[in-house]
């Protein structure tokens, strides 16, 4: 399928990256001699003396019993920490911590990071950010339970997802009408497609998920908001739209669409979790470091395992920055691996 323009993935798309990224990745690997082992969940670095270098890895089988690996360097890609209610606690703003995680890395448990930090590796300060989306990316009309619109919808994703994260009871509605297929095209932009075709955006909402009513009025009965502040706030929005100026949060007067063709429709959203981004401080050659800044030898980190990046925000502003620092750091840790600096 198409993801953009010049950008085509194989197979179903980018779910289908493990058969068609990873495993030719592994297979090379195999033939140059890598061993791959699966069923071990590592639990400790070894060093070879307290203020020594990082020699290898601690595990324990599916049976319970402890496995040494030995090597000349320990590289830490375990992901981040999603799934560790602790860790997330002791490290993330309350209200920066979503409802649910788009992720399906189960396994992302922070035990990379919590490894690291054992041997003395430095990590990001806290509070640490995450990456967060809203579930509705196209810049439909939002309204808090208040019923009042917060923020300017056409905010980069990460932006606009903090501001529903700080709403009353951390979520909002997105609203639209029935002839949301004729004006769709006011908000569509080059990167929209991306993310999937017009008609994905309009199923998701109108579909049986959202609230639908013939009335404003019956729209915010059903959402539970006040009625009067709503039924004010897509007035107002649509006399904003006549005359093609946004006065409240300067929405971009071309992209904006009018809520006058029934039924209405609104959908309950959420701020969706991507991954944590903070995790231990390395270098330029992805060394992991000290508290005194100091190298630990045979102690790399990659990707979100790796912190130093990001601050208070993931800002999507700048696309696949995340993706891109990975790999990367991958290339980087294979260059100085092999001695190819």
């Amino acid at each position: 399928p198409k993801v953009g323009p010049g950008v085509i993935l194989p197979g179903e798309g980018i779910a289908s990256g493990y058969e068609y990224i990873l495993t030719p990745l592994q297979q090379n690997l195999e033939a140059k001699g890598a061993e791959f082992i699966y069923d071990l969940r590592a639990t400790a670095l070894i060093k070879d003396a307290p203020d020594g270098a990082v020699i290898g890895c601690r595990f324990v089988d599916a049976e319970g019993n402890n496995v040494d690996i030995k090597a000349p360097a320990v590289v830490l890609a375990t992901g981040g920490y999603e799934f560790n209610q602790q860790m997330l606690k002791e490290r993330c703003r309350p209200r920066g911590v979503p409802g649910r995680w788009l992720t399906g890395a189960f396994g992302n448990t922070g035990d990379g990071l919590q490894m690291g930090v054992a041997v003395g590796a430095a990590e990001d300060e806290f509070p640490q950010s995450i990456m967060l989306d809203p579930e509705q990316l196209m810049p439909f009309v939002r309204v808090n339970k208040l019923g009042k619109r917060f923020t300017p919808e056409y905010d980069p994703y990460g932006q606009l997802a903090m501001a529903i994260q700080y709403q009353p009871g951390t979520y909002d509605f997105y609203i639209v009408d029935s002839a949301l297929d004729t004006k769709i095209d006011k908000i569509w932009t080059p990167s929209s497609s991306c993310y999937g075709p017009k008609e994905n955006w309009i199923a998701a909402a109108q579909s049986e998920n959202a609230f639908k009513a013939d009335t404003l009025e019956e729209l915010a009965e059903l959402m539970e908001v006040p009625v009067d502040a709503f039924v004010e706030t897509i007035n107002h929005w649509n006399e904003m739209c006549a005359a093609g100026a946004d006065t409240d949060f300067d929405m971009p007067g071309t992209m904006m669409m009018t809520i006058d063709q029934p039924p209405f429709y609104a959908t309950k959203e959420y701020a969706d979790g991507l991954c944590t981004t903070g995790g231990l401080i390395v270098d330029t050659e992805c060394r992991v470091l000290t508290k005194d800044r100091q190298p630990i030898p045979g102690l790399f980190a990659a990707g979100i395992t790796s912190g130093g990046m990001f601050y208070n925000t993931y800002p999507h502003n700048l696309n696949c920055l995340s993706h891109t620092r990975n790999c990367l750091m991958g290339y980087t840790i294979g260059q100085v691996l092999g001695g190819k600096q």
